[in-house]
C-alpha cells in the first residue's frame, strides 16, 4: 500500500518587508483556514535576516503549520491515518492551503520568483524494500550485500520544472519493510534560466497535476518495475 505521510509546499518571493500593517493583512486572510488565536507574530529588531519567519500559523490539530518570512513562505503538512493513503483528499488539503498562502502573499505586494511542492510517500510491500530496490531499480548482482540504498534523480520538464525523484529503503514503518519516495516539484528552472513572466497560480495548479499523475500513472509502476516514467 501506498501512502502519503507528508507534504512540503515552498513559495519565494523576492525580498519584502512585512510591515505589522502587512501582518495584519496575512492574519486576516489566513484566518479562513487558521484561526487568529492559533497565528503567532513576532517584533523583529531592524536588520534582523529576512529569512528569519515574522509569522507562524498552526492547524488547531497541528496537521499543518505556515512560516511566513521576508524571502519564503513555508506549508508543512503532516499525514494521519485518515488521509495518509487517500492521495485525493492529501492533494485538496495541501492545495486549498497552498493557494491561500498565495493569495495572502499577492496582497501584501509579494513578487513570487518560484514555488514548489515535495510529497513524501511510503510504499510497503511484502517484500524486504532493499531486495526491491536492489532489483527492481539499481541492477545491483544478486549476491551483492547491499545494508541502504539511497538514489537521487533530477530532471526538466517544460523547460519550467524542476522534477527531484528520490528513492530509499525504510528499515521500519509500523515494523514492516518499506520503501520510501520523496517526488519535489517546483519551477525555478524557470526562474534560473528563462526570461519573462508567468503567472503564479496557473504554474501551483501545473505542479499540483505533475503530482497527481505521478501518483496515478507512476509510483506503483516505479516499485514493481523500478522503472521512471517522467511523463
Amino acid at each position: 500500500m501506498n501512502k502519503i505521510i507528508g507534504i512540503q509546499g515552498n513559495i519565494c518571493y523576492e525580498p519584502i518587508d512585512i510591515s505589522k500593517e502587512k501582518l495584519r493583512i496575512l492574519e486576516d486572510i489566513l484566518d479562513e483556514l487558521y484561526s487568529k488565536g492559533s497565528v503567532s507574530t513576532f517584533g523583529i529588531p531592524v536588520n534582523t535576516p529576512l529569512e528569519i519567519p515574522r509569522m507562524i500559523c498552526q492547524s488547531a490539530n497541528n496537521h499543518s503549520d505556515i512560516q511566513i518570512s521576508g524571502v519564503n513562505s513555508q506549508l508543512t503538512v503532516r499525514y494521519d491515518n485518515r488521509f495518509s493513503d487517500n492521495a485525493e483528499k492529501c492533494f485538496s488539503y495541501c492545495k486549498e492551503r497552498m493557494f491561500l498562502m498565495q493569495k495572502a502573499l499577492n496582497k501584501i505586494g509579494a513578487k513570487i520568483k518560484f514555488s514548489g511542492i515535495n510529497v513524501q510517500y511510503v510504499c510497503e510491500e511484502n517484500l524486504k524494500s532493499i531486495e526491491i530496490l536492489k532489483e527492481k531499480a539499481f541492477n545491483f548482482e544478486e549476491n551483492a550485500k547491499i545494508f541502504d540504498v539511497l538514489g537521487r534523480v533530477t530532471y526538466v520538464k517544460e523547460n519550467t520544472f524542476y522534477i527531484n525523484l528520490t528513492v530509499n529503503n525504510l528499515r521500519a514503518v509500523n515494523n514492516c519493510e518499506a520503501v520510501g519516495i520523496s517526488l519535489d516539484v517546483n519551477d525555478r528552472y524557470f526562474d534560473n534560466f528563462k526570461k519573462g513572466s508567468h503567472n503564479p497560480d496557473e504554474t501551483l495548479e501545473k505542479i499540483l497535476d505533475i503530482h497527481k499523475k505521478f501518483e496515478d500513472k507512476t509510483l506503483s509502476r516505479l516499485i514493481e518495475e523500478g522503472v521512471f516514467y517522467g511523463d
